[in-house]
């Protein structure tokens, strides 16, 4: 920390700078006795160091048991040669006081920082420095101190801004998360009660049919009784798969079914599930023709993909009418092996397109068949889909026919 003399205060100050050093030895007392009266260390010396005159205070500072300095050197305190040489050379280029922070030497060997403030004058006849010193060494320290305690401040405050940043950041995307659960139940909510609706049907036409054929048995005939038991096996059928349908979901949901990435032909999956469905695909004269590429090798959970292609070749024979056909295709398409089932169907508006793979919404009136639906398979082969990172599309016109398509990875 610089302290410049000419910043001091007060009449003494004002006096000592415009005093100058005594030529008349009469004089000399006088001197003395000004230089006594200021609060700093303060010396005449010589070009070479030695003094001329010096107060009671620049004793007390350099730890002297007695006055008598004249046969000390100001520039043998100096702790490093190097200092001398800088304090001349700021002299040498300044008209007015130079100051400068020097480590100093004591009597008993301790060092300190000072202040030394200095200006060349003429004292009989000679040049000589007139010097004024002040131990900046508990300032210094203070000022230390003051930068440390800055430091730990900025960077405590940095700490405590980081903090913030990250409790904000962390605060945001718990409102995101909650919005999003939020939404996320209200759905489901919504599917359940489709679900709800959906199963009830079914149930319904069982209560219904076994009711009549238990109190009207003899007065129905054969064919009425026919007619009964094929409403209720149909519908025990649908209730069974919707059953099945929902305790899949159910376990992808809660991550209870295993996700097993093996070596797979996707063909022969297809001819699988063509064999499973190939009654009722003939029920209705249809076509079922496996065009999947025999070398093709997927890495993906064999029982997910069966339950897609089951799923999407049951829908697309459900929405065929008779005399139509059902192809599945598969080809290579990047990192990804990408399947199609595509049909000869009644085909899908926008609008029908826009309600598929979403729990949210009611199915079974998409397009202009009979035919029933709740959309959950269709949201089951989304979620296995999406477990093998791929993706799940439909192309469809209305009366031109349709075809879902979706991609799981191909073995690497």
């Amino acid at each position: 920390m610089e302290r410049n003399i000419e910043n001091l205060s007060g009449d003494i100050a004002s006096e000592l700078l415009a005093y100058q050093p005594p030529n008349i030895i009469g004089e000399e007392k006088l001197f003395l006795d000004l230089i006594n009266l200021f609060p700093l260390p303060i010396a005449l010396i010589k070009i070479d160091g030695s003094f001329i005159s010096y107060n009671n205070k620049l004793v007390e500072l350099f730890h002297f048991e007695n006055l008598n300095l004249y046969s000390e050197n100001l520039f043998n305190w100096f702790v490093f040669d190097e200092s001398k040489i800088d304090f001349f050379s700021r002299l040498d280029n300044s008209i007015s006081f130079t100051d400068l922070e020097i480590e100093l030497l004591k009597k008993d060997n301790q060092f300190f920082m000072a202040n030394v403030s200095a200006r060349r004058t003429v004292c009989q006849n000679s040049d000589a420095l007139f010097v004024v010193l002040y131990d900046v060494t508990v300032q210094k320290e203070i000022e230390e101190e003051r930068e440390r305690l800055l430091e730990e401040l900025a960077m405590s405050r940095a700490q405590i801004e980081d903090e913030a940043a990250k409790y904000i950041q962390l605060n945001n995307q718990l409102e995101v998360s909650e919005e999003k659960l939020k939404d996320s139940n209200a759905t489901k909510d919504k599917f359940f009660s489709i679900i709800g609706h959906d199963l009830k049907n079914p149930l319904f036409v069982i209560q219904s049919m076994s009711e009549i054929l238990e109190t009207e048995f003899n007065e129905t005939t054969i064919e009425e009784k026919m007619e009964f038991i094929k409403a209720i096996r149909e519908s025990s059928k649908n209730a069974f798969a919707l059953l099945e349908d929902l305790l899949h979901w159910a376990r992808c949901q809660s991550g209870r079914i295993d996700y097993n990435p093996e070596p797979i032909h996707p063909k022969q999956i297809a001819s699988k599930c063509i064999n499973l469905l190939e009654a009722h695909a003939l029920n209705k004269n249809l076509s079922l023709v496996n065009s999947v590429d025999a070398t093709l090798i997927a890495f993906a959970d064999k029982f997910m993909v069966e339950t897609v292609i089951r799923n999407l070749t049951s829908n697309a024979i459900k929405f065929t009418p008779t005399g139509g056909t059902v192809k599945i295709t598969g080809k290579v398409i990047g990192d990804f092996i990408q399947l199609g089932i595509e049909d000869t169907g009644i085909g899908l508006s926008e609008n029908d397109i826009q309600k598929l793979f979403r729990i949210d919404v009611k199915n079974t009136e998409i397009g202009k068949s009979k035919e029933k639906g709740t959309g959950l398979g269709l949201i089951l082969c989304k979620e296995f889909v999406e477990k093998h990172n791929g993706k799940i599309w439909v192309e469809s016109e209305l009366e031109k026919g349709s075809k879902f398509i979706f991609t799981i990875p191909k073995l690497s």
